[in-house]
């Protein structure tokens, strides 16, 4: 999978899938700009990659016209679109990626103390809610 940051045109996404198909890329991710609809529509139906899109969409219904223009793959980010029961209105039955932020803030690596990871996977908690306990002196430490 190739994170393109919403930096390309529609020109240079359709090039960079050729170019990397040694690769075997997964999908070309948020290649152009979440509101260039149009330019998604002319992408998804020519590249040789599936494309990958939809962070910033803020409803399930926002991803509706995204998927009829071909968008191969939606990325609902939970913080953004409305919660766990909208990312799951919006996501795919059988879909089992979740994407994980690597950045070194303490906040992200301290806050939950038990977040079990698995061969890179985060198992569905059996316990009620989220499944995690929050570390108290960390939330002490970044009290406002």
């Amino acid at each position: 999978m190739v994170d393109a940051g919403c930096s390309l045109t529609v020109a240079s996404a359709l090039e960079r899938p050729r170019l990397m198909a040694p690769l075997g890329i997964a999908w070309l991710e948020e290649p152009l700009s979440q509101d260039d609809l149009k330019g998604y529509a002319e992408l998804c139906g020519q590249s040789p990659a599936p494309i990958a899109a939809g962070e910033g969409e803020a409803t399930r219904w926002g991803f509706e016209d995204p998927i009829e223009r071909g968008l191969h793959a939606i990325q609902p980010d939970v913080a953004i679109c409305g919660g766990l029961t909208v990312a799951r209105q919006a996501s795919c039955a059988d879909g089992d990626l979740v994407e994980y932020c690597l950045r070194p803030s303490p906040l992200k690596r301290k806050l939950v103390r038990n977040l079990p990871l698995e061969s890179g996977r985060v198992p569905v908690p059996q316990a009620p809610g989220l499944g995690i306990e929050l570390d108290e002196d960390v939330i002490a430490e970044f009290r406002v």
